[in-house]
């Protein structure tokens, strides 16, 4: 699932007033001309003081000082004091949905097969393939590698400290530095590897994914540490 079809979702089902409900918005009320009114939480008293657009989930809150252009998830943020990345998780687990959700599950099985033999005739299956779902890696992977410094990287101008935050690790049997891949909302769905060489060979990889990830999908550079 990606933020499009959340929002999809959230429309389809009539998720709004409940989201707002949970978000102890006051007196929220649907305008046939497609947008709901609220309140803001207590103490507010201004029953029109927040708008929201059906049609893409666009908010205005007129009595605070919200980023723009808004949403529904910048709504979330503002009141839980949360960041982009929690408040996508904290509709999740809301509405029970699973995030990781594969579509391909709900396609037919006669579809699936297409699917997989137009790949095989194309050769267009890759390790950033978008068909590929998007799942968090299982406590025990992560464990089996802890956080760890290198030389390498710390020539580079990148120090132990700032390694270990960012929860650089190592690979024995490849050989290689694992910088992680986080998922939308936090979860460590990968290991992007630079092989730990400062030559390399021309049949040589400087980077693999360990565990194969649609990248398109994700958002790059995203380490639940630095997020605020």
């Amino acid at each position: 699932m990606d933020i499009k079809e959340l929002k999809k979702y959230i429309i389809e089902n009539d998720k709004v007033e409940y989201i707002l409900e949970n978000l102890d918005c006051q007196k929220i009320k649907f305008h046939n001309s497609g947008y709901w009114t609220c309140g803001n939480p207590p103490p507010s008293d201004n029953p029109n003081a927040v708008t929201i657009y059906k049609d893409n989930l666009k908010v205005i809150n007129y009595t605070k000082d919200m980023s723009e252009p808004s949403d529904i998830f910048t709504l979330i943020e503002y009141y839980k004091n949360i960041n982009f990345f929690e408040s996508l998780k904290w509709i999740c687990d809301l509405l029970e949905i699973d995030f990781y959700k594969d579509s391909n599950e709900e396609l037919p099985k006669e579809l699936l097969i297409t699917k997989q033999l137009i790949s095989m005739r194309t050769g267009s299956k890759r390790e950033d393939d978008d068909d590929i779902p998007i799942k968090p890696l299982s406590e025990e992977i992560i464990k089996y590698y802890p956080a760890i410094g290198n030389t390498m990287f710390f020539d580079d101008g990148i120090d132990y400290q700032t390694q270990y935050e960012f929860g650089l690790s190592y690979d024995n049997e490849s050989n290689r530095i694992l910088i992680p891949v986080h998922s939308e909302i936090g979860d460590l769905v990968s290991y992007k590897g630079r092989l730990f060489k400062y030559k390399l060979n021309k049949d040589e990889q400087k980077y693999i994914y360990l565990y194969p990830c649609p990248r398109n999908k994700l958002l790059f550079g995203y380490n639940k540490t630095f997020v605020y």
